[in-house]
């Protein structure tokens, strides 16, 4: 799997997650995916971050938080574990 589908695919699970390292995640993959394409000014960067996330990441379904672990998920029919430690 390359990087950028794989950013995608943890970037898709960490959505519904409230964890600091969520917002981390989905951080690094808006900027992986899409350095230098975005306005500049804060409020710019905050709406047009919402459009990107909601076009590009992935559905998952059943998804849980897993109290000090992590979170899961289904996307596409796969199952995903992403491991907070």
């Amino acid at each position: 799997m390359d990087l950028g589908d794989f950013l995608t695919l943890v970037a898709s699970a960490e959505a519904s997650s409230e964890h600091p390292l969520a917002k981390a995640i989905l951080d690094y993959a808006l900027h992986f995916h899409f350095f230098g394409k975005l306005p500049s000014s804060k409020d710019g960067i905050e709406q047009r971050k919402d459009k990107v996330l909601s076009q590009w990441l992935l559905e998952a379904e059943d998804f849980s938080a897993v109290s000090g672990k992590g979170v899961q998920c289904s996307i596409n029919g796969k199952h995903v574990l992403v491991s907070h430690r």
